[in-house]
């Protein structure tokens, strides 16, 4: 007959009571399955060049500091490993160019490794990217918005919601980001 380990018993036990006590189930503890939010949450990521950005002060009043908002985002997660990536990326870096004068910032955000940099610089050279490069690559903002793949695209209107969920390099891509945007400019 084998022994119980006393240890384990004990850890077992307390984590028992804890998730008794939080009202947790084990399901909500550990799930990678996240839905999208319906505001942006807050994210701040670095760029390519290493400065930090915080999107909730780019595109809409925070609660930190109130200001006027600013800006529609486009967000794109993708990878340069990604070959759907690369097939939507012409249309989007398109769109992010004849939009931007009507009050649109579109973001690449990159699910690369940190490894991968020289290859993300290649990328962001051979496709003319002329939007601004954000750096994911522990996939912690696409984990808060629900990105289990890429491409992953998303539009966030003025006041922070998120009015385009975009999974995956589908047919009707150009038709749908750019409905998306224009609800965000409504």
């Amino acid at each position: 007959m084998a022994r119980k380990n006393p240890v384990c018993t004990l850890l077992l036990s307390a984590v028992g009571v804890w998730l008794a006590l939080s009202h947790a189930t084990a399901q909500e503890l550990f799930s990678t399955n996240s839905v999208t939010p319906a505001r942006l949450p807050r994210l701040v990521l670095r760029d390519i060049e290493g400065n930090y950005l915080c999107l909730s002060d780019v595109c809409y009043e925070g609660e930190e500091q109130p200001r006027k908002p600013k800006w529609v985002v486009v967000l794109n997660f993708m990878s340069v490993n990604c070959p759907p990536c690369k097939r939507e990326m012409p249309t989007f870096l398109e769109i992010a160019r004849t939009k931007k004068s009507d009050g649109v910032r579109s973001f690449l955000v990159s699910w690369d490794r940190l490894s991968d940099s020289d290859k993300l610089a290649t990328y962001v050279k051979e496709m003319n990217v002329d939007c601004d490069v954000l750096l994911d690559p522990y996939q912690i903002a696409g984990d808060k918005l629900g990105v289990d793949s890429v491409p992953r695209t998303f539009v966030v209107s003025r006041d922070g919601s998120i009015v385009g969920d975009i999974a995956g390099a589908t047919p009707d891509f150009e038709q749908r980001l750019k409905a998306a945007i224009q609800r965000a400019l409504n």
